[in-house]
């Protein structure tokens, strides 16, 4: 049986640091391998980046990690795809205002 998708990983906008879980399950006969790309590259897993139950965890989100993730279940029947983008918004090194502005008149 073809794989057919249980949970899709949905768009998302995260901030510098935070934590992001991107769902993605499949089932077929024989059982779907699920594997991930971000733009279209194949994803380098490490201590940050997991897969856990064929969803993506990422751990301390960088600007590195924007993009389109794409899920892609795949077994002898068949392949399925399906993407989420991911914004990853500000950094830690933003430049916020100490003080109210001053008006001037020219």
């Amino acid at each position: 049986m073809a794989p057919s998708f249980l949970t899709r990983p949905s768009d998302v906008q995260v901030s510098v640091g935070d934590t992001v879980d991107l769902s993605c399950a499949a089932t077929g006969h024989p059982d779907p391998t699920i594997t991930w790309t971000l733009n279209d590259r194949a994803i380098r897993f490490s201590s940050r980046v997991t897969i856990v139950g064929g969803g993506l965890h990422i751990i301390s989100v960088n600007e590195d990690d924007n993009g389109e993730y794409r899920c892609r279940a795949e077994n002898d029947e068949g392949i399925i795809t399906a993407s989420a983008r991911v914004v990853v918004q500000g950094n830690h090194n933003d430049t916020f205002m100490t003080s109210a502005p001053i008006a001037l008149q020219v």
